[in-house]
């Protein structure tokens, strides 16, 4: 065999000449490391093709799940507003409270009949005070889920266009 192999080889070089063999060897070795980049190509593309739905799944889970957040900060925040609303009207109704406690205060004929109105004024005013604390507390909590749902907002919209890329 390795005789046949060299008589071929011998007669290949004398019938192009060993320059012409070269040149031919050559374009060979460039068309197989052509063909072989082009393989390579391949393998990335199908490697790609293979990653795509499973990167697909997972944004569509991500999306979902951001916007499920969405909603539990959106219904938090109505929650919060409502007991806000509630608060406020608890306070006007104390401070209506008071006015009228602060009105019996000239009709008054005693000390000690002053003295307890005066308690009652001071303790209305004492559950006003706690009262507009909680409202506060309530819209620092509505203004850091305002944010939040802002951030969502936010990577929902980011999802939701890497997801209409890969779609196309």
């Amino acid at each position: 065999k390795n005789n046949a192999l060299f008589f071929w080889a011998f007669l290949v070089i004398g019938f192009l000449g060993k320059e012409r063999l070269q040149k031919v060897i050559s374009k060979q070795l460039h068309l197989l490391i052509r063909l072989q980049e082009g393989d390579l190509k391949i393998q990335k593309i199908e490697l790609l093709m293979r990653k795509i739905p499973i990167e697909l799944d997972q944004l569509k889970e991500n999306c979902s799940r951001i916007d499920s957040e969405r909603e539990e900060i959106k219904e938090e925040m109505e929650r919060l507003e409502k007991d806000k609303r509630a608060k406020e009207r608890e306070i006007e109704a104390k401070k209506e409270e008071m006015s009228k406690r602060k009105k019996r205060l000239m009709e008054v004929k005693t000390n000690k009949e002053y003295s307890a109105v005066l308690t009652e004024i001071d303790s209305f005013d004492k559950l006003v005070s706690g009262i507009e604390e909680e409202v506060l507390t309530i819209m620092e909590k509505m203004e850091e889920h305002n944010y939040s749902f802002s951030q969502k907002d936010e990577l929902l919209k980011k999802d939701m266009e890497a997801f209409s890329k890969m779609e196309q």
